[in-house]
C-alpha cells in the first residue's frame, strides 16, 4: 500500500478528554493467588488480600467516563472429601473512592460442591461501576468470599490450583 492510502482522518489529540467515546483510557489486571480456606459456616476470606487489591486511580470523573470491572475468580468446592453434602457460598466486591464509604456494587452466590463432586466454580463477576467520582480520586474494590453453608466438613477453597484474575478498564462515555 503506498503512503498517501494510510486513513488520515484519525483523530489528531490523543488526550483523554478527547478520545472517542468506547475508548480505552486505562487498564488495570491482576493474577491474586493466595490459597485460601474456609470450613465454617458464615466465614469469610478476602480474595484480593497479599497485596492484590486493585486500586485504581481515575483519569477521567465520572461525568466522562465509566469502569468495566471483570473478574475471573477461581473458587474451589472440597477436593478431597468425598462425603455427600454441599457447599453454598456469596461473592461480594466492594468499592471504596479516596478510602471513604465502602459500598457492595456486587453479589452473588450458590452451590459450588454438591454430593462428594469436586469442581470449580469460576464466578465471572462482570459489571460496569461509574461511582460519582472526579479524576484522581482513587477506586479501591474488596473481594470477598463468604462460605454461607457447608455440610459433612466440606471446605471451600479459593485460587487452589488455578489463578483469579481482575481486569478493570476506563473507557470514555
Amino acid at each position: 500500500m503506498a503512503l498517501s492510502k494510510i486513513p488520515t482522518h484519525m483523530y489528531t489529540d490523543p488526550t483523554p478528554a478527547k478520545m472517542p467515546a468506547g475508548s480505552v483510557i486505562k487498564h488495570f489486571y491482576d493474577m491474586p493467588d493466595d490459597i485460601s480456606q474456609l470450613t465454617a459456616n458464615s466465614s469469610t476470606a478476602e480474595l484480593t488480600s497479599g497485596g492484590h487489591r486493585p486500586s485504581f486511580t481515575r483519569v477521567l470523573g465520572s461525568t466522562e467516563s465509566q469502569l468495566l470491572f471483570d473478574g475471573g475468580l477461581a473458587v474451589w468446592g472440597d477436593i478431597d472429601n468425598d462425603g455427600q453434602g454441599y457447599i453454598d457460598i456469596r461473592v461480594d466486591i466492594k468499592r471504596t473512592v479516596n478510602g471513604a464509604n465502602q459500598t457492595t456494587v456486587y453479589s452473588e452466590g450458590g452451590l459450588v460442591d454438591r454430593a462428594g463432586q469436586s469442581r470449580t466454580r469460576d464466578f465471572r463477576a462482570r459489571f460496569i461501576d461509574n461511582p460519582t467520582s472526579n479524576a484522581g480520586d482513587v477506586l479501591e474494590y474488596i473481594v470477598e468470599v463468604v462460605l454461607i453453608t457447608t455440610t459433612n466438613s466440606r471446605s471451600l477453597n479459593i485460587n487452589n490450583g488455578k489463578h483469579s484474575t481482575i481486569t478493570i478498564v476506563e473507557m470514555k462515555t
